[in-house]
């Protein structure tokens, strides 16, 4: 097979590729501005250029209309997004273009237009232009129509004059085409049509939805214990674990104190008289001590270990409880822009994250701060009771204020859980959203060659996140 004089074989595959634009039936496009997605087929593609491009495409008129015209974001409906795929194709100044039922979502008006503008400038540019349709209107104008059946590969070819000048497969699909099938419907058949709007009631379940869980959010804030309560019900199969972790966590909150004591008691030793005593009681101190190393390194493995093992299987049932919720969503829903596959990828990663704190870490800083306070306290009332009445007089206030900073703060971060997400996002949200749109359009990027693009964009955005 030849490509120009060259053999197909002995051609680098970026450049096979870079000399072919593809325009599949259901374009993909990116989540960009229109401009960003017609230059990803070229991206030194002026802004005249660009233009040409849509004016052939029949592109121009509508993205005049938008707000922000080639900068808008908007969710673009099937027929522009065609269009905006064929004006892609055209920047990148292919040799070959394959137009893969590319106009199936246009009106026969719009699409004769854009194969008349297509026909014209195939000359002047060098354009080779190669359309698979079913919709045989779009291809009446080419210079070689090529029929396949099933089976049998390719039955007849030529020009649409001589295609219909004998009776053959081409003909017979022809006039099928031109006679419609359904017949038109009576006056009594349409008074009995009932209007709806399928996009208004999934807005309104999607609305609904919404409001549902920001009641739930708010509810959430106002009872935050039982929160709390609801996240270790998640995690009582992991009872064992949570267990282990308190009681190591007990017992290493209560070490700090006691290590105090005893280096107390080995100062005390530099005071003493009979070299003999102080010689054992040394000796004994220092076994204690290293003991109590041995000990404290146990129970923080012990506490790590566990918090961690309870945490991660509290991550996953939650993002399993997660995706179950997406999967019985509406489809109006998926359309919202906050509801992208981006998002919804990054929130089962973050959301799920964050909530593994609460069942965590956390935790066993609680109960180990619980064990440093009472064997604190014991020390203190034995070794001096009035002393130890006074401060404790002051300890109410500070354990008061520290419970309603720690309630705010984490009252904070769930209420305005949305407005964070309205801020600028971190490099590594750039750099999963990169990932998610390279998967999602694969098609695409491979047939523009552009996949040392996102790896150099991914890289570049994780080098930053994790500098």
């Amino acid at each position: 097979t030849l490509f120009g004089n060259d053999d197909v074989k002995t051609l680098n595959l970026k450049t096979y590729r870079s000399n072919i634009a593809l325009v599949d039936q259901e374009p993909q496009l990116f989540l960009d501005t229109i401009e960003e997605n017609i230059k990803f087929g070229n991206p030194n593609a002026t802004d005249k250029d660009m233009e040409e491009a849509c004016r052939i495409a029949i592109a121009y008129d509508f993205i005049q209309k938008l707000p922000e015209k080639f900068k808008s974001k908007e969710s673009l409906s099937g027929g522009q997004k065609q269009r905006v795929a064929v004006a892609r194709a055209l920047v990148s100044k292919a040799k070959i273009l394959l137009l893969d039922e590319a106009t199936s979502a246009l009106d026969n008006q719009n699409e004769q237009e854009m194969i008349r503008a297509l026909n014209n400038i195939k000359i002047t540019m060098g354009l080779t232009i190669v359309v698979i349709a079913h919709r045989l209107s779009t291809v009446q104008q080419a210079d070689n129509i090529v029929c396949m059946k099933h089976g049998q590969g390719i039955v007849e070819q030529g020009t649409h004059a001589e295609l219909m000048a004998h009776d053959g497969l081409y003909r017979h699909f022809y006039m099928t085409q031109q006679n419609p099938i359904a017949p038109a419907l009576t006056k009594e058949e349409k008074s009995t049509i009932i209007p709806t709007d399928t996009n208004e009631n999934n807005n309104e379940r999607t609305e609904q939805s919404t409001d549902v869980q920001q009641i739930s959010i708010t509810n959430n804030n106002s009872k935050l214990a039982m929160f709390l309560i609801e996240i270790l019900k998640l995690n009582r199969s992991e009872w064992f674990y949570l267990c282990l972790g308190c009681i190591a966590s007990l017992i290493y909150g209560a070490i700090t104190p006691a290590f105090a004591l005893i280096f107390s008691e080995l100062y005390a030793l530099f005071v003493e008289q009979d070299y003999q005593k102080q010689e054992v009681q040394a000796r004994n101190y220092a076994i204690i001590i290293f003991f109590i190393g041995v000990l404290g390194g146990i129970c923080q493995m012990s506490f790590t270990s566990s918090f961690s093992k309870s945490g991660e299987e509290l991550t996953s049932k939650i993002r399993l409880m997660s995706f179950k919720a997406i999967l019985k969503q509406e489809i109006a829903w998926f359309d919202q822009k906050e509801n992208n596959s981006f998002t919804l990828i990054n929130n089962l990663y973050t959301d799920s994250n964050a909530l593994k704190s609460l069942n965590g870490m956390n935790i066993g800083i609680f109960f180990n701060a619980i064990g440093t306070i009472v064997t604190a306290l014991v020390i203190a009332i034995r070794i001096h009771w009035q002393l130890t009445l006074i401060i404790l007089c002051f300890a109410p206030v500070i354990i008061l204020m520290s419970i309603f900073l720690q309630g705010q703060q984490f009252s904070t971060n769930i209420g305005n859980k949305n407005k964070v997400k309205l801020k600028t996002t971190s490099h590594a949200q750039e750099g999963n959203k990169c990932i998610s749109q390279a998967i999602d359009n694969f098609r695409t990027v491979q047939s523009f060659s552009k996949e040392d693009v996102f790896i150099n964009k991914c890289e570049q955005e994780f080098n930053q996140e994790f500098r």
